[in-house]
């Protein structure tokens, strides 16, 4: 596959990435382990590629285009590691609570 036809798949991938995490295609909004395995195989192609000498006009418009995506994509995703680290510390809590409760029961039948 030639570097531009790299790119512009590259490209597609992170667009539907992008569209996928905006709540509107996923109520959740996090991409899977599998998306992202699959886009960062993409950009390692691309990088690898990128060594290339880019002086073709349509190839410099496609490689501006995907160094804006991986920007965008870049963002996004440190959004989404907040909400994460957010839900992480919300799991823990309920975890604490469900130990607890736990707790508390075992002894409400030890008393019985």
């Amino acid at each position: 596959m030639s570097l531009i036809e790299q790119t512009r798949t590259a490209n597609r991938a992170i667009q539907q990435l992008l569209a996928h995490c905006e709540p509107e295609g996923n109520p959740s909004g996090f991409p899977s382990a599998s998306e992202l395995l699959a886009l960062t195989d993409l950009i390692r192609s691309v990088g690898r590629a990128l060594s290339a000498d880019a002086t073709d006009t349509e190839l410099r418009c496609e490689l501006k285009a995907y160094f804006e995506n991986l920007s965008r994509l870049k963002a996004r995703l440190e959004e989404l590691e907040s909400r994460l680290s957010a839900r992480r510390d919300d799991l823990r809590l309920e975890w604490e609570r469900l130990r607890a409760a736990s707790a508390w029961a075992s002894t409400q039948k030890q008393m019985r």
